[in-house]
């Protein structure tokens, strides 16, 4: 067995770069009971890829909510679930 000491070593002409970019990730956090979603078959904890076949991540999180309180809109939601995609349509209706 041979020991060296790393501290002798100098690197030079390092090219590695990283760049990390945090992207939103959209997760279902609540489904009314008897919903729209809940008959659709989304399930609280599902992620959301695509609506209306348009990435998730082009949507501020007060985008989705305005497109999801249209009503009488029919929307196409993709979603993954446990690392399975699934494509849902639902057509929105003021339930209260």
């Amino acid at each position: 067995m041979q020991a060296i000491n790393l501290n002798e070593y100098v690197l030079s002409n390092v090219t590695h770069k990283f760049n990390f970019v945090l992207k939103p990730t959209f997760e279902i956090a609540y489904i009314r009971n008897h919903s729209v979603a809940e008959q659709a078959g989304l399930k609280i904890g599902d992620k959301l890829l695509r609506v209306n076949n348009k990435s998730a991540l082009l949507f501020s999180l007060s985008q989705l909510n305005e497109l999801l309180s249209n009503n009488n809109q029919e929307i196409i939601i993709e979603i993954e679930r446990n690392k399975e995609k699934k494509t849902v349509k639902l057509v929105l209706k003021d339930e209260i």
